[in-house]
């Protein structure tokens, strides 16, 4: 009973006065505002760090498909001076001194152009142009079905060189002429296509490497 006396006497003295109520009611209400607005400060700085972290992450994201596509670029342009500017000189070679007369006989193609290429495709995924992703792949898949194409070339060749000791036969006359058609359509053809679409790929790409 004592204790509880002390805390009326207590109380009557902090509120004896309108002034010290009003007094006691705006320390409540400044706490609440100072509290709001360190809550609102620490949120604010939260989102803004988060804000930061995703363009960091879209940077890098953009940096990582960059580089790829420069290297796909270096890669392509490599293709492009060794191998396809390579087979047509063949290829003229065969139309232009041999008139034709002889089934084009190619060396197998075992080196790997295409290293950066095949090794891409999660980063090629990532690209969010449609066209320019769609075409690389489109580009790529001409150049590795060339090759294909001259392999088997080969292939067939080393079947058709042994029945030429034996002129005149059936089976060498057929095999030739399937040789003759493949180098005209199939390997000419795909060729071609890639000597187009292959200039076209590096300035879509450089385009997008220079906005």
């Amino acid at each position: 009973m004592h204790a509880w006396q002390h805390l009326q006497h207590f109380f009557s003295w902090l509120f004896h006065t309108q002034e010290s109520w009003a007094g006691f009611i705006g320390a409540i209400v400044g706490a609440i505002v100072g509290g709001s607005m360190t809550i609102f400060a620490a949120v604010r700085t939260q989102k803004q760090a988060a804000k930061d972290q995703r363009q960091r992450d879209q940077e890098a994201e953009r940096r990582a498909i960059n580089n790829t596509l420069r290297a796909i670029k270096t890669e392509l342009e490599g293709f492009q001076k060794a191998f396809i500017n390579g087979t047509d000189e063949k290829l003229k070679n065969w139309e232009e001194q041999y008139k034709k007369q002889v089934p084009l006989n190619l060396p197998p193609i075992t080196q790997n152009y295409f290293i950066v290429f095949d090794s891409s495709a999660a980063a090629l995924g990532r690209i969010e142009n449609d066209e320019l992703r769609q075409g690389i792949l489109a580009t790529f898949y001409q150049a590795k079905t060339l090759i294909e194409a001259i392999n088997y070339q080969h292939q067939r060749y080393q079947s058709y060189e042994p029945l030429t000791y034996v002129p005149g036969t059936a089976e060498m006359h057929a095999l030739k002429d399937d040789l003759f058609q493949w180098a005209d359509e199939v390997i000419r053809g795909r060729l071609e296509s890639l000597q187009k679409n292959v200039p076209d790929l590096l300035e879509d790409i450089q385009k997008f490497l220079d906005p």
